[in-house]
């Protein structure tokens, strides 16, 4: 009698034909979103020219960096000499 009841709760608790089919669905519809093999290849290919790229990036910023310094300083001195014949004159 007890494995009646036992088959008879299993029967209960496993899914029903239309729910298999719409589980089905769902799982038809995520494998048609996910990333194809040649997607992920050409988004790894990316990612690895714009690490090459980076190094270039990072010498024309470090370049950019000192002419700004350099400017930076040549308009400190003007300012300074200004200043110093200003005082001179006044």
């Amino acid at each position: 009698m007890a494995t009646k009841e036992d088959v008879a709760v299993l029967r209960s608790e496993m899914a029903t034909k239309e729910e298999v089919a719409a589980l089905r669905s769902e799982v038809t519809i995520l494998r048609s979103e996910m990333a194809t093999k040649e997607e992920v290849a050409a988004l790894r290919s990316e990612v690895a020219a714009l690490r090459s790229e980076m190094p270039i990036l990072r010498g024309e910023m470090s370049e950019l960096e000192h002419r700004m310094t350099i400017r930076l300083g040549v308009m400190i001195a003007a300012a300074v000499g200004i200043i110093v014949a200003l005082d001179k004159l006044l």
